[in-house]
């Protein structure tokens, strides 16, 4: 018999069917003891007087009948198992008392003995792990009370508190109701929201096992800031392995960070104050020893670090003379305790230094004796008179070579001198500064006059940039500098400076900031246009093989329609491409007045009738070498442009002619410009003009003073870069209420060489079979290009995958005759699928892909000649395989066995 019996009431009105339960449960010796009563007020009053482990109810009695049974039973022992004992086989009946907590539901017919039992057993070992389960969440739940630190697990969906303990509202004083409902973002300082974030996603991403430390500040309920130093692990995992829950333990830091906070800027007070003092500043020993140096001693010994002088000998550095009186200075120092004297050190390179030290006897935290030092370096200050003159005459020689004029103004007397320089830089000026403000530019003027005054109320010097105007408006940027000079009495007496012109350094400088720019802006251009390449590549490809389909008349109409505004964004692509990058394109021998006649033919419907045209073309004009589509390009923006500016009508103006620059006049035309033979294009027109304070902003990018529905402001940005990507420059000259006038100069290519590009037979014969593996990340191009490749007769592969791309290749290299890649692709990019296609098969047969004109990925997949197709023979449909084989066998004899030849590059125009 068991050690010990379970106590089992059966509430069964029937008795046959009490005694077959009990038959069925067991003999005398059984493990279960079990009482029966017939009616359910009788089970009740039994319940309160005897401890039963379990209740076999029958839910049809003659007190009580149906789920209120269960429900009635439930409510004196809410913990107590019930397993229902019923001959109704009702699943709804059934469905809602197993909802209500029964622990099973068995049919009287139906039961047998091992069920019974087996029934008996997992009610009563499922309630014993229920209650075991509920007290030691009890006790962990108490264990975490008891710690000083939050904790709290955190949903990794949601990231809500799934659990937070008390702590958490004693130091951040919310409620930790109102804790649980919320997530540990909606308190996370804005500075912090990110990393901490971060950290939660990787520990999430990750799902190891390693636990994730950060500091943050969270708001408390006082609405300060507490630093938390935390730990976050993953605490629980669903089923299949993944992260379901976050362990978030952290404790209280703010008064160890606040400390460490005030001690670090009290440490960079401190040592701002030492090493921004213009002092040496030092400790050594007794013995001449080094124990601490600031950084201003590195000027003077020539070492790198502080670090590499610490444990050397001061004497190591004094002059060798001086080297005797060394002791006597240790000695007084330690007599008098002070030391104050000048002292002459030697640096690494062999100068020679003086300082005025004032040194004192101390000691360390160790109570060690050490001498603390404070050195001025007065070097320069002992050779003031013989430097003086020496530095007036070099001043002089200076000015002279970097063409300074001196000016000086006696300020009581109202005299005004300069030299010849200064009158070359400033006119002839009076001591009047009213009268000296009437030349200088309007927005300049208060900020001088401000300047003067200040110099005149304050004594404090002056240097400033600022700009003349001339009789005729012309602008020159001058930089002046000026000093104020007292008497005995400290009474201001004059001011004398130096002046000069900088006006082409700062043409240079705006120069280089334009260029600054657009290398930025381009940097950018060139990322989004890949994206929208790879946007209008599949919808181009599409229409050709749409267009080869059979569609109805509505269809048919659309085609040309959707073919042309994708054609649109491509060329608009092509633009910002242009003034972004400047990329190189096909080019060939251009003649400028063929390209402005077709121009006139072109823009002469769109003209106003208001407005004339004029051409003076020259007869004999030389070539240039250069992209026709880009250099149409420029004529049409430019004539736009002056077309805007004549909303009233007026005269277009266009003349082309024979330009030799030459040494003195391409400095005077553009900084950029090198002499040469150049082609001018001078577009003018009778407009409205440009005012000065814009005409220096009119190429830059996006700068555009029309209506948002007049132009994107990319017209000028655009020509001006194609022309410096020609090799020119472009002038621009303007007067308000006159007109405008644009001169491109292009230059004249002694070499008029064009390489050529790949031929190709837009009707070479279709494909018999051939396979073809094609990678691209893009699954709308892949699909597109497998369906155009299909339809011309080849077998496709596509991949999205470089790395899978590589496997498949190995596995089927003599089936493979082609292989058609992307340049940008994720984890293994195009040149590095193109290395390992190559030492798989050194003759390897590839077709690159770039979205991006000049991508240097292309460059760095091959050393040698790379041959193109034109880019419209992708998106269209038009190169076949015979192309790819045709245009690689090109190659093949240039090569001469060299296997880094061997892929063309298919630029796409999408």
């Amino acid at each position: 018999m068991p050690d010990h019996s379970t106590n089992i009431l059966i509430v069964e009105d029937d008795p046959l069917h009490a005694d077959m339960l009990l038959g069925l449960i067991g003999s005398e010796k059984s493990e279960f003891n079990c009482q029966v009563v017939a009616s359910l007020e009788a089970a009740i009053h039994s319940l309160d007087s005897e401890d039963y482990e379990l209740v076999i109810l029958d839910l049809a009695l003659t007190d009580s009948d149906g789920i209120e049974s269960l429900i009635r039973l439930q409510t004196g022992r809410p913990k107590l198992p019930i397993i229902i004992l019923t001959a109704s086989k009702d699943e709804n009946l059934a469905m809602k008392a197993l909802q209500l907590g029964a622990q099973d539901y068995l049919i009287k017919w139906e039961v047998d003995q091992r069920l019974l039992q087996r029934s008996i057993r997992y009610a009563l070992d499922r309630n014993r792990f229920l209650i075991e389960r509920k007290n030691q969440e009890t006790s962990i739940r108490k264990i975490t009370e008891m710690l000083p630190e939050i904790l709290a697990l955190i949903d990794v969906k949601t990231f809500e508190f799934s659990f937070i303990n008390d702590q958490a509202e004693k130091i951040l004083g919310y409620p930790t109701v109102g804790l649980k409902r919320s997530t540990l973002s909606e308190f996370i300082h804005p500075d912090d929201l990110e990393k901490v974030i971060d950290s939660f996603r990787d520990c999430v991403d990750q799902a190891d096992e390693n636990a994730r430390e950060l500091e943050f500040r969270v708001k408390n309920l006082d609405g300060e800031w507490n630093w938390l130093d935390s730990r976050i692990i993953v605490y629980n995992r669903h089923t299949d392995g993944s992260p379901q829950n976050l362990l978030f333990v952290a404790h209280d830091a703010t008064n160890r960070k606040r400390a460490e906070i005030e001690l670090t800027k009290s440490e960079a007070r401190y040592s701002d104050l030492i090493e921004n003092s213009g002092l040496f500043v030092g400790t050594h020993d007794i013995n001449g020893r080094i124990l601490s140096i600031n950084k201003k001693a590195l000027e003077y010994v020539g070492v790198d670090n502080t670090d590499e002088l610490i444990g050397q000998n001061v004497k190591d550095y004094i002059l060798p003379y001086l080297l005797p009186q060394f002791k006597d200075y240790l000695h007084e120092v330690l007599l008098t305790q002070k030391f104050e004297g000048l002292c002459a050190f030697h640096s690494i390179k062999g100068d020679k230094v003086v300082f005025d030290i004032t040194n004192s006897l101390g000691t360390d935290i160790n109570g060690d004796l050490i001498i603390r030092c404070i050195g001025r370096d007065v070097t320069e200050h002992l050779k003031t008179e013989r430097a003086l003159r020496e530095s007036e005459e070099r001043l002089r020689l200076s000015l002279q070579a970097a063409h300074f004029g001196i000016w000086e103004w006696q300020i009581e007397k109202g005299i005004y001198t300069q030299d010849d320089t200064a009158r070359e830089v400033l006119g002839d000026q009076t001591g009047s500064l009213k009268q000296f403000l009437k030349i200088v530019h309007p927005e300049d003027s208060e900020r001088l006059k401000s300047k003067v005054e200040l110099a005149l109320n304050s004594g404090l010097n002056y240097s400033l940039d600022f700009r003349l105007l001339d009789s005729k408006g012309n602008i020159k940027w001058v930089e002046a500098h000026a000093r104020v000079v007292s008497n005995h009495e400290q009474t201001l007496t004059k001011l004398i400076g130096v002046v000069r012109d900088i006006t082409e350094i700062k043409l240079l400088e705006m120069e280089r900031y334009r260029t600054s720019r657009l290398e930025s802006i381009g940097s950018l251009v060139s990322g989004i246009s890949h994206d929208l390449n790879n946007i209008f590549t599949p919808i181009l490809m599409g229409i050709s093989t749409l267009k080869k389909s059979s569609l109805d008349e509505n269809a048919e109409r659309w085609i040309p329609v959707i073919q042309k505004s994708a054609e649109r964004g491509r060329d608009l692509i092509e633009q910002m491409l242009t003034f972004g990058k400047g990329y190189e394109v096909d080019r060939e021998t251009i003649n400028i007045n063929s390209l402005v006649k077709d121009l006139l033919i072109i823009i002469g419907e769109t003209l106003p009738k208001d407005i004339e045209v004029e051409l003076h073309l020259e007869q004999n004009l030389w070539d240039i070498v250069g992209n026709q589509t880009q250099i149409h390009q420029v004529l049409l923006n430019l004539c736009i442009n002056s077309k805007d500016a004549m909303p009233k009508g007026g005269k277009l103006t266009i003349s082309t002619e024979n330009l030799l620059i030459d040494e003195d006049n391409s400095k005077i035309l553009n900084t950029a410009a090198k002499p040469g033979r150049y082609v001018g294009i001078t577009i003018t027109d009778t407009g409205l003009g440009i005012p000065p304070n814009i005409i220096e902003h009119i190429f830059d990018p996006y700068f555009t003073t029309k209506k948002n529905s007049q132009g994107t402001g990319l017209g000028l940005s655009t020509s001006r870069t194609i022309v410096i990507t020609h090799g020119g420059f472009i002038n621009v000259s303007s007067q308000v209420g006159r007109g405008t006038k644009f001169i491109a100069h292009l230059p004249v290519l002694e070499s008029n060489k064009v390489k050529p590009g790949v031929s190709f037979n837009k009707n070479a014969e279709k494909g018999h079979g051939e396979l073809i593996l094609m990678i691209d990340d893009e699954r709308d191009i892949c699909d597109v290009a497998k369906h155009c490749l299909e339809s011309n007769g080849y077998r496709v592969i596509i991949m999205q995958n470089g790395i899978e791309a590589i496997k498949i290749y190995e596995e089927r290299r003599d089936e493979i005759q082609v292989v058609i890649t992307d340049l940008m692709m994720p984890e293994v990019d195009g040149p590095g699928i193109i290395r390992k296609l190559r030492q798989i098969n050194p003759g390897v047969k590839i077709v690159a892909i770039s979205g991006i004109r000049g991508n240097e990925k292309v460059q760095r997949s091959r050393p040698g000649r790379i041959q193109y197709l034109p880019p419209e023979t992708v998106h269209r449909g038009e190169a076949t395989f015979d192309t790819f084989l045709s245009a690689q066998s090109d190659e093949e004899d240039v090569r001469s066995g060299q296997t880094d030849d061997s892929f063309i590059r298919v630029e796409r125009r999408d």
